[in-house]
């Protein structure tokens, strides 16, 4: 990885060929068999910085397209979001018995 790569994504229900999500990312495609390898991840950061721009009220699973320079599909991934657990406590007020 070396800097920052552009891209273009389709991401399902949000937006389409005409009017592609750009990005970034740190992988870069090669042009080599192995490319189909880093499309995945490629599609993992397209879905998450779509989903911190659009204030993390996005729908998961969803479907993201990496588009070619000249706007050709070159993969198309289920991306998911693993949630990350939140845990609140709050002081009794009655005592517990030990």
């Amino acid at each position: 990885m070396d800097g920052k790569h552009k891209y273009k994504a389709v991401i399902s229900d949000h937006c389409d060929e005409d009017d592609p999500f750009e990005f970034e990312s740190e992988w870069k495609l090669r042009g080599r068999e192995d490319d189909k390898y880093l499309l995945g991840y490629i599609a993992e950061d397209a879905a998450g910085q779509y989903d911190s721009a659009s204030c993390y009220e996005c729908s998961f699973p969803m479907d993201v397209t990496i588009l070619s320079d000249d706007g050709r599909p070159l993969g198309t991934f289920s991306v998911d979001r693993e949630a990350r657990p939140h845990y609140s406590a709050y002081e009794k007020r009655e005592k517990v018995k030990p």
